[in-house]
């Protein structure tokens, strides 16, 4: 083999060899810009949601599921435990003004006492991960 066509050959294998790494890094930056997108997305529809529900034109029942959908696609996007702790927070304190307008709801007679009842559940749920992640950072912590 003449001494050009090893070097093509060298070239090429090196180029190979790059390519995989930058391949995951665009991979890697889609990916995030992905999950933004969804991210931007499902804040919209809890928005959408929450405001239906306010004018007496949608259901908790459909907030509630946008809130999980969003809490869902925040935790996919979060990449420390710190960031997954901070947005378990998040969600339970919005959980609790949702349980409380649930509760007036209830009260004024426009509303149900299994909304209340859901959405008291969906807040556990996300404290037990909550209490979860921070168990789990303190360990890791040691």
């Amino acid at each position: 083999m003449n001494l050009p066509a090893m070097a093509i050959i060298a070239s090429t294998l090196l180029t190979a060899q790059a390519d995989p790494k930058k391949q995951a890094e665009a991979t890697a930056k889609k990916i995030k810009e992905l999950q933004n997108a969804r991210i931007d997305a499902l804040t919209e529809l809890v928005d959408h949601a929450a405001g239906a529900f306010k004018a007496s034109r949608g259901s908790y029942e459909e907030v509630l599921e946008a809130q999980v959908l969003l809490l869902k696609a925040k935790l996919d996007a979060a990449e420390k435990d710190a960031e997954r702790i901070e947005i378990y927070e998040r969600t339970v304190s919005v959980l609790k003004a949702s349980e409380e307008t649930a509760k007036a709801r209830l009260q004024s007679g426009r509303g149900t006492a299994a909304a209340v009842i859901k959405i008291k559940a969906r807040r556990l749920e996300v404290e037990v991960l909550l209490e979860q992640a921070k168990a789990k950072r303190a360990k890791e912590k040691k």
